[in-house]
């Protein structure tokens, strides 16, 4: 197993010199290390070796060839040749080089790998050497959560930290240094570890989601998680997200209950890691409402909010609560339109139709869940929906003011199934709607905006429909008639 340094053991070994013996070169010194605040390098990560060559005691400027050699074999470092684990390079001397290196050989899980870098200029007989670790290991010491003020019931949560292969090396530095952004996930579940938010049983988020997929718009973070940072705290490394603040929970107001922590390290390939928090009591503040007693359909939205990004979902539920303990419903589901729509970019009308699609194909009635999409659309912006029910229809288009057909996703806007076709739109968008009617059944038709909902029926039978389709106004406008 290889040895565990400190950062202060592994800086001191960084920088290793060693002069010629020959006496027409003795005044020419080599120098090699890794350059990084500190190391130890991270698994996938390219980061690079600086080589200094003095010029003293030779013509200023004066070129020589320096060989560069990873003695594992599995380190990569990129010459004048191929990159590979050696090769040469033309060098002046009394300048600095800097060579990249990628570690190209199996992921340390169990302890790191000790590397070793030699760099030789055999026309000076000159030759200088570095060694550091390869790989992190981050996981979490703890779980802890934080108790709630008393005014509501989200509760801050601290979640410590540490490379588990360098318990003293600056962790925090180093991540920083290189771009890596650890992303964390908490989950409530029962003492006996039985989910508190069923939320994969949910019809609606089921439907949104598909069989299978997770996640929207960012394929790097995984549903539910948070992309964060890693700090100092109190002598400790924590967690905290990119605003700088602490994750938080809405734990339910009685009974008992524990935090599972998900953490997802993105630095050196090694997956996930679950850390379960003591068992606490559960309860928030008097002004807190169970996710059970929200409406149906707040709770299946808030749902979907959370496993597309975590912490903005967070906010939008505080604000929904808010709202929802002043008696304001139309102003609690316009909060969850606003979080929805910060983490639509850039495809706010495509996920407007997944997300309304997915109400109508869980098997809510329209008529019912109407004026919900309605009140969500005035907190998600200048956007509006039209869908009808499709047993009815032989066949449907959509054509823009401009000459352009409304195409289905996941390319185009249109989400469609053997019950329903969402077309989603933006107020200011004007479109042309031709229906077919197949004889077999009649067809229902919803425009919804924020401003209110148009509801049109069409009786079975073999017709045909031009309907022209206002964005920002509820119903069409009237034409004035033509007086001669």
């Amino acid at each position: 197993m290889c040895k565990m340094r400190s950062f202060i053991a592994i800086a001191a070994a960084l920088l290793i010199t060693i002069a010629s013996s020959s006496a027409a070169t003795a005044a020419a010194t080599l120098a090699v290390r890794p350059l990084l605040p500190i190391m130890p390098v991270v698994y996938g990560v390219t980061q690079e070796i600086e080589i200094e060559l003095s010029e003293d005691g030779r013509p200023s400027g004066e070129e020589q060839e320096m060989r560069i050699e990873s003695k594992s074999g599995m380190g990569i470092v990129v010459t004048q040749a191929s990159p590979g684990p050696s090769g040469s390079i033309t060098y002046r001397m009394g300048t600095r080089l800097r060579v990249a290196y990628r570690w190209a050989g199996p992921l340390p899980t169990e302890f790191p790998v000790n590397e070793l870098i030699t760099v030789s200029v055999p026309r000076l007989g000159l030759a200088a050497e570095t060694s550091f670790d390869v790989g992190v290991n981050l996981d979490m010491l703890e779980v802890k959560p934080i108790a709630a003020d008393a005014t509501g019931g989200e509760m801050p949560v601290e979640v410590t930290i540490q490379d588990i292969f360098h318990p003293n090396t600056d962790i925090v530095s180093l991540l920083s240094a290189i771009g890596i952004t650890p992303e964390l996930r908490l989950d409530l579940v029962t003492d006996a570890g039985t989910p508190i938010t069923p939320a994969l049983e949910d019809p609606v988020v089921k439907k949104f989601f598909g069989e299978g997929e997770r996640g929207l718009n960012s394929p790097t973070t995984m549903p539910g998680f948070t992309v964060g940072r890693l700090q100092e705290m109190d002598g400790r490394v924590i967690w905290e997200n990119l605003a700088g603040e602490l994750p938080t929970i809405f734990p339910p107001s009685q009974g008992s209950c524990r935090i599972v922590a998900t953490l997802k390290p993105n630095a050196g390939g090694i997956g996930l890691k679950e850390r379960w928090s003591e068992p606490f009591a559960a309860g928030g503040g008097a002004s807190a409402q169970d996710m059970a007693e929200m409406p149906d359909m707040m709770r299946s939205t808030f749902e979907i909010m959370t496993s597309l990004d975590a912490y903005r979902a967070g906010n939008a539920e505080k604000a929904a609560r808010s709202a929802l303990a002043a008696g304001d419903l139309p102003s609690a589901i316009s909060q969850l339109g606003s979080g929805m729509r910060g983490m639509a970019a850039p495809t706010p009308v495509q996920t407007l139709g997944r997300y309304v699609h997915a109400i109508a194909s869980s098997g809510q009635k329209i008529d019912d869940a109407a004026d919900f999409i309605r009140y969500f659309l005035s907190g998600y912006g200048t956007y509006g929906t039209l869908l009808f029910t499709k047993p009815g229809v032989k066949s449907w288009s959509a054509v823009s003011s401009s000459g352009n057909p409304y195409t289905k996703a996941p390319k185009g806007r249109v989400y469609e199934d053997d019950s329903y076709v969402v077309i989603p739109f933006e107020l200011e968008d004007n479109f042309t709607l031709s229906l077919q009617g197949s004889g077999s059944d009649g067809v229902s038709l919803w425009k919804i905006i924020p401003a209110g909902v148009n509801r049109k029926s069409y009786e079975k039978g073999d017709w045909d429909k031009e309907i022209s389709v206002y964005g920002n106004t509820v119903t069409p406008p009237q034409t004035k008639p033509n007086n001669r």
